[in-house]
C-alpha cells in the first residue's frame, strides 16, 4: 500500500496535471514507482486471498473426510454386520428417505440462516449417534439414529458443496480462469482428501474387526452363503437358516471400532469450529420461508429443463455407490472372502476414487466434460457385464481389488462431474442446486438399500445398465440445452451492442 509521503506526492502531480503544468522527469519516475508499488500490492493481496481460499477448502475437506471415514465405513458394512431381518439396509433406507425430505424442505433454509460453517458443525455432530447405536444395534437404537443422520445429511452435503463452489468461483475471479475446470479441480481435491479418510476407515475395519460365530476358523462369516456374486438373492440367506445367523464379527471388536468412529466424528466438528473461517454468501442472514424453499427447489428441478435433464445422472451417482455398499460388499466380497477382507477390498475402491480425483480436473481441461462422461458410461456398462459372468467364489483375490478400483474411478466421475456441472449451471443459486444434487443422490442410495434385501443381484445389474443408458442420454440433453442458452445470450449481446452503436 502507498505511504503517506507517496500519497502527498501523487496528489501534487495530479494538481499539476489538472492545471496544465509540466511534469518533471523525476515526478514521472515517481508516478511509475507508485504504479508499480500498487500493482505489487494487488498481487500480494491476490496471493494472500488465494492461499486463504485454499486453506479453508482443504480444512473443510479434512474435517469432512474424518466424519465420513466413520460413516462410509459403517454404511458399507451394514448389510454384512446387521443382516438379520434386513436391519442394516433398513436403517440406511430410513436415513436416505429422511435425507430426501430435508433436502427439499430444510437445506437452503438452514444454510441461509446459520451459514455454511455452522451448518457443517451442527450436522457433523448429528452423525455421532449412528456410530454409538452400532454398539447395540436393534430396531429401537439404529432406526432413530438413522433418522437423525437423515435430517443432518442434506444440509451437511449442501453446505459442503456450497462452501467449495463459492470458494472455487471466487478463486476463478481472481485468476481469470474458466469456472468449469476450476470447480472440477476443487471438487477433485476434496474427493482425494475425503477418500483418504475412507481408506483409513477401511484399514481400521480390516485391522480391528474379527470374524464371529462358528465360521471364524475359515474366515467366512456366514455358513449359509451357498451362492455368491450375481446369482445371490439376499432373502435366501435368512430363509435357509430359519432366521438365525451367526455373528458376522466379534462383538468386542465392533465396540472398539464404533468407539473410534464416534470419537473421530466429534473431533471433526470441533476442528471446523476452531480452524475454518465462515463463508458469506448472498443468502446468508436472509429469512427464507419453507414455502419459498419448496418453490425454489421445485422450480429449479422441474421448470429449468437443464436441471430436469440432469436429475437422472445425479440419481445414478448415488445408485452406483449404493450397489458397492450393499451388493458388491456383501454378495461378492463378504460372501467369497469373509468380512476380514472387506475393508482391504474397499481400500481399492477408495484408492481408485482418490487417484482419479487428483487428475480429473486436468483431464477435463484436455478432453472436455462430455468425452469423460461418455467414456465412463462405456466403462460402467463393461464392468456390469463382467459382474454378470464373474464366478466370484472361485476367483483369485486380486480380481476383487481390481473390480473395486474400477468402481471407485467410475463413482468419482459421476459424483465429481455432476457436482461441478451443477455449480457451472447455477452459480447464482448454489444452495438450491446442491440441495437438489444431494436429494437426487439420496434417492439413488434409497433405491439401492430399499431393494437390497429383496431383489437378486443379477436383476439389479440389468437395471443398472438400462437406467445408466437413459441417464447418460439425459445428460447430453443438458449439455445441448446449455450450449443453446449460451449461444442465445451471445446473439442477444451482439444485437444489443449493434443497437447501441446505431
Amino acid at each position: 500500500m502507498p505511504t503517506l509521503l507517496e500519497k502527498l506526492h501523487l496528489s501534487t502531480i495530479i494538481k499539476k496535471m489538472e492545471h496544465g503544468d509540466d511534469i518533471t522527469s523525476v515526478e514521472t519516475d515517481g508516478l511509475k514507482t507508485l504504479e508499480e508499488n500498487a500493482d505489487a500490492a494487488v498481487r500480494r493481496a491476490e496471493k494472500k486471498q488465494k492461499l486463504l481460499i485454499w486453506k479453508n477448502a482443504i480444512l473443510v475437506s479434512i474435517s469432512f473426510s474424518v466424519t465420513f471415514m466413520a460413516f462410509q465405513s459403517l454404511q458399507n458394512i451394514q448389510s454384512s454386520l446387521n443382516p438379520i431381518g434386513g436391519l442394516g439396509v433398513a436403517s440406511l433406507s430410513v436415513s436416505y428417505s429422511v435425507t430426501i425430505v430435508t433436502g427439499i424442505f430444510l437445506t437452503s433454509l438452514i444454510i441461509s440462516s446459520k451459514g455454511c460453517k455452522w451448518t457443517l458443525v451442527v450436522s457433523t455432530f448429528c452423525y455421532i449417534g449412528f456410530a454409538v447405536a452400532n454398539f447395540y444395534p436393534t430396531w429401537l437404537t439404529l432406526i432413530p439414529a438413522a433418522v437423525i443422520v437423515g435430517v443432518a445429511a442434506g444440509p451437511l452435503w449442501a453446505a459442503k458443496c456450497t462452501y467449495l463452489s463459492a470458494s472455487a468461483l471466487q478463486y476463478s475471479k481472481i485468476t481469470g480462469e474458466k469456472k468449469g475446470p476450476i470447480l472440477t479441480h476443487f471438487f477433485g481435491i476434496f474427493s482425494m482428501i475425503y477418500l483418504i479418510g475412507n481408506i483409513i476407515g477401511y484399514i481400521l475395519m480390516s485391522v480391528l474387526l474379527e470374524p464371529g460365530g462358528r465360521s471364524s476358523a475359515n474366515n467366512h462369516s456366514i455358513d449359509v452363503y451357498k451362492i455368491c456374486g450375481a446369482s445371490d438373492c439376499p432373502s435366501r440367506v435368512e430363509k435357509s437358516s430359519n432366521g438365525t445367523l451367526d455373528k458376522v464379527a466379534d462383538q468386542h471388536s465392533v465396540i472398539v471400532l464404533m468407539g473410534i468412529f464416534a470419537g473421530g466424528i466429534f473431533l471433526s466438528g470441533i476442528f471446523i469450529i476452531i480452524f475454518v473461517d465462515n463463508l458469506k454468501t448472498e443468502k446468508d442472514g436472509k429469512r427464507i420461508l419453507i414455502k419459498s424453499q419448496i418453490f425454489a427447489v421445485c422450480r429449479m428441478a422441474f421448470k429449468d429443463k437443464r436441471m430436469l435433464a440432469l436429475l437422472p445422472i445425479q440419481i445414478y451417482a448415488g445408485l452406483v455407490q449404493g450397489f458397492v455398499a450393499v451388493d458388491f460388499s456383501k454378495s461378492f466380497v463378504t460372501c467369497s472372502l469373509g468380512i476380514k477382507s472387506l475393508g482391504f477390498v474397499l481400500i481399492g475402491f477408495a484408492s481408485g476414487q482418490a487417484a482419479f480425483s487428483v487428475v480429473i480436473g486436468k483431464i477435463e481441461r484436455l478432453t472436455g466434460r462430455r468425452i469423460i462422461m461418455f467414456s465412463f458410461y462405456i466403462v460402467s456398462v463393461g464392468l456390469f457385464v463382467f459382474l454378470l459372468k464373474w464366478d466370484a467364489k472361485d476367483s483369485p483375490s486380486y480380481v476383487f481389488y481390481i473390480v473395486a478400483g474400477i468402481f471407485g474411478v467410475v463413482k468419482c466421475v459421476w459424483r465429481t462431474e455432476t457436482n461441478s456441472f451443477s455449480g457451472v449451471l447455477f452459480p447464482d443459486d448454489l444452495e438450491t442446486a446442491f440441495a437438489i444434487v444431494r436429494t437426487c443422490t439420496s434417492i439413488g442410495f434409497l433405491i439401492s438399500f430399499a431393494w437390497g434385501y429383496y431383489v437378486c443381484v443379477y436383476v439389479k445389474i440389468y437395471a443398472h445398465i438400462i437406467y445408466l443408458t437413459l441417464a447418460i442420454l439425459c445428460y447430453f440433453i443438458t449439455e445441448y440445452l446449455e450450449r443453446r442458452r449460451k449461444r442465445s445470450e451471445k446473439i442477444e449481446m451482439e444485437t444489443r451492442n449493434e443497437d447501441q452503436k446505431l
